[in-house]
């Protein structure tokens, strides 16, 4: 258990590169939820996040839960990034007026680890781009590079 010892916050997402004993955390931002004619989209400041992962490192992303489920309330989307802001689709209306869920949100899955501690694994290999865990309004975001 000493290994997840520096898993302190409950429900916050955090990284560790395999091999290294460090957890780091993502960036933690607020949100701003945007509401338009054509949907609704989370927006994120600024182009990229600072917690930044290489694509070829053996990351692991972990999370210490609650009193219970820690997937309800814990949603992950890939970001498009525009020329000053990230943003991920929550729903898109269509001119019939249909609402499509977002294609932006990310399906994964937990493995539980040790008492309360669970490895998130996304159901597909994360490409190159601007990640959020999104919990309430925070944002945890983080770039694989």
């Amino acid at each position: 258990m000493t290994k997840y010892h520096s898993l302190i916050f409950i429900n916050v997402p955090g990284y560790y590169i395999k091999g290294t004993p460090e957890l780091k955390s993502f960036g933690k931002e607020t949100v701003i939820m945007q509401a338009k004619s054509s949907g609704s989209f989370y927006e994120l400041e600024g182009i990229a996040s600072s917690a930044r992962i290489k694509s070829t490192d053996p990351y692991v992303i972990l999370i210490k839960a609650g009193d219970g489920d820690p997937s309800n309330g814990l949603f992950m989307y890939k970001m498009e990034v525009n020329k000053k802001k990230r943003k991920a689709t929550m729903a898109k209306v269509s001119m019939s007026g249909k609402m499509d869920m977002s294609k932006d949100q990310v399906a994964y899955k937990l493995e539980k680890i040790a008492d309360k501690i669970y490895k998130i694994v996304p159901d597909q290999k994360l490409e190159a781009g601007e990640y959020m865990f999104l919990i309430g309004l925070t944002a945890h975001s983080f770039g694989i590079e």
